[in-house]
């Protein structure tokens, strides 16, 4: 018993002595040698040795854990995207047969100075009839704003566009064609576009849904002459289909 134990004790310390060895040349693979009395730093670079048999498992190992987290990841992703409403586009109509008319007085604080009132004047009265828009009254008086070009009423004696979208409850219209200015020579080449925003019946300063109108006026040259968008704060704009 005594010479089996001894044999094994002596076959440990041998296979102890030989991975010491082995571990040693290893860790002297990643350092160069340098000459005696050189100045020259060690090479400190880390040594990577040659993937095992048993690194190769453990990767495949992961790589197994991993895959079906992205899977799953990506598929909830997909499953999130599928189940989110989308938003309704509205319908954009050409024109057909609908009415737009009222006058209204809006407000811009921004554009407001100590010579300009910050507000402006819209009179409409349009419509489409048989696939053609008109117009009886359209007039734009933007003189009370800032940065505004011209000093006298846009107004359009015929329209190339008539265009609506939005359900009933909010209907919305745009308007262009040329257009001309009260003093003469004052919008050489006019050209305006407008849009009115029917929220329903005014019903004073403070309505939380005031009816909207935005527009800009350029010249034959496309230089802005007049701009603005706010909230109608007196009068109303009123839009119907006459179908």
């Amino acid at each position: 018993m005594k010479s089996i134990s001894g044999t094994k004790n002596a076959r440990s310390i041998y296979l102890g002595g030989v991975l010491a060895l082995f571990g040693s040349a290893i860790a002297s693979r990643g350092e160069e040698p340098r000459l005696p009395g050189s100045s020259q730093p060690p090479d400190t670079t880390q040594y990577q040795r040659p993937a095992l048999p048993m690194d190769m498992a453990v990767a495949r190992t992961k790589a197994t854990f991993v895959v079906p987290f992205i899977a799953v990841a990506a598929l909830g992703g997909t499953l999130n995207w599928a189940k989110a409403q989308q938003l309704p586009v509205p319908e954009v109509k050409p024109c057909h047969e609908q009415s737009v008319d009222g006058k209204m007085k809006g407000s811009m604080l921004s554009r407001k100075d100590a010579n300009h009132t910050g507000d402006f004047e819209i009179t409409v009265d349009a419509r489409c009839q048989q696939g053609k828009p008109s117009v009886s009254n359209l007039e734009i008086n933007a003189v009370n704003l800032t940065d505004t070009a011209v000093k006298g009423k846009i107004f359009a004696q015929e329209l190339s566009q008539l265009t609506s979208l939005g359900k009933a409850v909010t209907p919305t219209v745009f308007l262009s064609g040329p257009c001309k200015s009260t003093i003469p020579g004052d919008a050489l080449g006019c050209r305006l576009w407008i849009m009115f925003v029917d929220s329903g019946p005014f019903n004073g300063s403070n309505n939380p849904n005031p009816d909207l109108v935005s527009f800009i006026v350029v010249d034959e040259s496309g230089h802005r002459l007049a701009y603005g968008t706010g909230t109608v704060t007196l009068g109303d704009v009123y839009i119907r289909d006459n179908e």
